[in-house]
């Protein structure tokens, strides 16, 4: 039998916690420091791609070192994007500033776990599998980082049912 589960629990909670996070200036200040991080990042990086995919591709490497090249050089914004926000982080922490930096390390430590999943997953041939497994390792590492894993995976498991012995959950 599928399991009662109380939407608006869970709307509120997801309520009180924007309420309570985004009344914080800290925390609209680390927003816009993120924005203007990726802003900058994505700029740049409209600038560069064109210029070294020119390069990826007119290069003598075998057609494999060639896409892993063109998958490498996807990351360069969430690179600079890191970066940016590293930079900014270090400033907006100094001791003249002294702003909580709670935020942007989370982000950080996201776009850090994305870039180290893309590349280690370069290995996998099938673009489709390789994009399925990124994708899955990276939600959990970002839950896990954000200290929401233990929760996510109660509240999928808990929508399920049992067929005789055997439970079928989302989890």
């Amino acid at each position: 039998m599928l399991e009662e589960i109380n939407i608006s629990k869970y709307f509120n909670l997801v309520y009180q916690w924007i309420d309570n996070t985004f009344h914080d200036p800290d925390v609209l200040t680390q927003l816009f420091i993120i924005a203007a991080c990726v802003i900058a990042a994505g700029f740049i990086y409209v600038v560069i791609k064109r210029k070294l995919q020119k390069k990826i591709d007119g290069s003598e490497m075998p057609i494999r070192a060639k896409r892993i090249a063109t998958n490498l050089r996807r990351l360069l914004l969430p690179t600079l994007a890191l970066i940016f926000i590293f930079i900014s982080s270090i400033i907006a922490a100094s001791e003249s500033i002294g702003l909580n930096i709670a935020l942007n390390f989370g982000v950080m430590q996201v776009l850090m776990a994305w870039i180290v999943v893309r590349i280690s997953v370069q290995f996998i041939e099938n673009s489709l599998v390789r994009n399925i497994f990124s994708i899955g390792i990276w939600i959990v590492l970002a839950l896990s980082i954000f200290g929401v894993l233990e929760q996510t995976t109660a509240t999928l498991d808990a929508v399920g049912f049992n067929i005789g012995e055997f439970r079928v959950s989302a989890l």
